[in-house]
């Protein structure tokens, strides 16, 4: 990883913690079918897994994730971000090597 790319110190997890948490939301059906044959997804899930650490350290709060004019909005609720947060960590442990 790049010394000073946004992942480096956890500046994505510190600074934006929603947005690898509305990345997981809007991509897992997809990271669900390939994890089992790729590697590159265990860092995405590490972080997801940082950003959910972080904010409820904070104190967790719904997300919102506002699609394009004309949808609804979407929002995950607690609940679903504590659930989120065992399901991002039992695929993980099952697609470490």
């Amino acid at each position: 990883m790049l010394r000073w790319s946004i992942l480096h110190r956890n500046l994505l997890v510190q600074g934006f913690p929603n947005v690898p948490i509305r990345l997981w939301v809007m991509l897992s059906a997809y990271i669900k079918e390939v994890a089992p044959y790729r590697g590159e997804e265990n860092e995405f899930m590490q972080i997801v897994l940082q950003s959910l650490a972080f904010m409820e350290k904070k104190g967790l709060k719904p997300i919102r994730i506002f699609p394009r004019e004309g949808h609804e909005t979407v929002e995950v609720s607690v609940d679903n971000l504590r659930r989120l947060k065992v399901e991002v960590n039992n695929l993980l442990q099952t697609t470490r090597l």
